[in-house]
């Protein structure tokens, strides 16, 4: 196999060798803990930085990168080095995203690097746990149990459904709507927000053209872009 060093140096400041037919060779990588924002510093073009993960608890976890203005991509392995999942700009402004079920005690390793070969800088990673959620619509009305922050969506669970939804009520104590969590629900009228959400993602509410009124919650202190675009019929906020 031709090995390339790239020389893609980790904030703790090892060195990093990775194959240029993009199997991997050896690598030494850095333990990136759930919930905490890590830097990944790339400081050849080219370069990929490894992370390692052993999940806790078994469940759905989500990894993503937060650059700013730059596409990132993103490998997930499994221990034997097996590639999982990659992903170029499923998330925010053009940075990965990678969401896959993981098992309670094994050992993950995620690869990540710009997409274009020529830039070099630092940018966040994060790894979150996603909440379990389980949901029922009848006559209309939407139950979307979940504790802690829903995820964010490209597409929720419900999506197929949207056009019958007409209200939206939360069993259980849920801190975060999810980004495009009621995207064209065109026929939603009515939402109870609970008082717990802190934050409510980007395009949550975008093209709810039958949404009236909606009471935002005095703990909310994030809203993302677009939350409510294109809301025509919404004629208060309080």
């Amino acid at each position: 196999i031709d090995i390339e060093e790239y020389n893609t140096v980790l904030s703790s400041g090892i060195s990093i060798i990775h194959c240029s037919d993009g199997d991997i060779s050896h690598f030494t990588s850095q333990p990136i803990a759930l919930g905490e924002t890590t830097n990944a510093t790339i400081l050849t073009g080219g370069g990929t930085v490894y992370f390692s993960f052993v999940p806790e608890e078994s469940g759905t976890y989500v990894f993503y990168s937060m650059a700013e203005g730059e596409n990132t991509y993103g490998y997930l392995y499994d221990a034997d080095l097996n590639e999982l999942q990659s992903n170029d700009n499923s998330g925010e402004e053009l940075n990965f995203k990678i969401r896959c079920e993981l098992t309670a005690g094994s050992q993950y390793y995620l690869g990540v690097k710009y997409l274009n070969s020529s830039y070099t800088g630092s940018f966040p990673v994060i790894i979150e746990s996603v909440a379990h959620i389980d949901w029922t619509l009848e006559d209309g009305v939407l139950t979307v149990s979940v504790t802690g922050e829903m995820e964010d969506f490209d597409y929720a669970p419900w999506y197929d459904e949207r056009e019958s939804i007409q209200t939206v009520v939360f069993d259980g104590v849920v801190t975060k709507i999810g980004r495009s969590a009621f995207q064209n629900c065109v026929n939603l009228t009515s939402i109870d927000i609970p008082s717990t959400v802190t934050s409510i993602g980007a395009y949550a509410f975008c093209n709810c053209d039958s949404l009236t009124s909606v009471t935002i919650p005095s703990g909310v202190t994030s809203i993302g872009h677009g939350a409510f675009y294109n809301c025509d019929s919404l004629t208060g906020v309080t």
